[in-house]
This record gives structure tokens, C-alpha cells and sequence, in this order.
């Protein structure tokens, strides 16, 4: 049995080594629901998007008058709910340069509440971990917030309820 298999698998790795099929050729021409060339990509805009919110928090952490960064700022805002992973880093970078770009305010809050809404629960969690920067920064959006954690204590998720 697992010999047969372990034989079996070689064989197919080999054949896939030497005659280098194509996805669609090895699963007899049935399309896999994503193309491992799609998977691939995605992946690749996933790193392009995170290394550019590492570039815009570089911007601003190491710059003296951050009014001169407020595209860093924007661009923060944007990425952050490209994909799960950016939304997650966004979690973290919206409100830590929140209070230093008021122009900004409610489009960057709508993004963080966009991420707070994300399936991830690690992203939600992060999310809501940075909540208690916009309450300190913007009394006006103190009663959304207070919306959001009154969703969070309903939540089946005691991950959530504990954040």
C-alpha cells in the first residue's frame, strides 16, 4: 500500500520533473479552480504591496515634518485592504500616524473599519487592538468604536472578546 504510493507519487514527480507538464495537462485538461501561474502572482502583488507599506512607514517614522508625507499616509491608507496580509500591517500603521494627518481622518477610519471586518480573525484581533489610539486622538468617532466593540463582545470568538 504506501510503498505502492510513495512509488507511485516518484514517478509522477518525475514525469513532471522531465516533461515539465502544465497544470491543466496533468489533471487530464481540468482547470484547477486558481491557475498556480495566479497563485503565484497574487503572491508576488502580495509582497510588492507589503514592501510599499514598509517603504511609507519608513517615510514617516524616520521624516521631521511629516506634513511633508501625507502621500505615505495615503498610500498606507490604499494598500491596506489589498489582501489579508496588508490588511494586518494596516491594522497596525493607520492608527499609528492617525493623529498626525487630520485631513485624512475619516477615509483612514473607514479603512480601519473595512480591516475590522476582514474573515482573518488574526487581522480582525489586530484590528481591534488599535482601536484605543483612535479613542485617545478623535472623540467624534468614539461612538462608531463603541459600535465595533459592541459587535466584538456578541462574537462567538472569545480571541476577540479578549483583544
Amino acid at each position: 500500500g504506501e510503498e505502492k504510493n510513495t512509488e507511485t507519487l516518484g514517478l509522477l514527480c518525475e514525469r513532471i520533473t522531465i516533461h515539465q507538464y502544465q497544470p491543466s495537462t496533468l489533471f487530464q485538461n481540468r482547470h484547477l479552480p486558481i491557475e498556480i501561474s495566479e497563485m503565484s502572482e497574487q503572491y508576488s502583488q502580495d509582497s510588492k504591496h507589503i514592501e510599499k507599506l514598509y517603504e511609507f512607514d519608513e517615510h514617516l517614522s524616520e521624516s521631521t515634518d511629516k506634513s511633508k508625507n501625507v502621500q505615505d499616509y495615503k498610500g498606507i491608507i490604499e494598500l491596506s485592504n489589498t489582501s489579508s496580509k496588508t490588511k494586518q500591517l494596516g491594522a497596525q500603521l493607520i492608527p499609528r500616524y492617525f493623529k498626525l494627518f487630520t485631513g485624512l481622518a475619516t477615509e483612514a477610519f473607514d479603512a480601519f473599519l473595512d480591516i475590522i471586518e476582514e474573515v482573518d480573525i488574526a487581522v480582525r484581533v489586530q484590528a481591534i487592538r488599535g482601536l484605543p489610539l483612535f479613542c485617545k486622538d478623535t472623540p467624534e468617532f468614539l461612538s462608531k468604536i463603541i459600535d465595533v466593540l459592541v459587535q466584538c463582545l456578541n462574537t462567538e470568538e472569545s480571541v476577540e472578546r479578549d483583544a
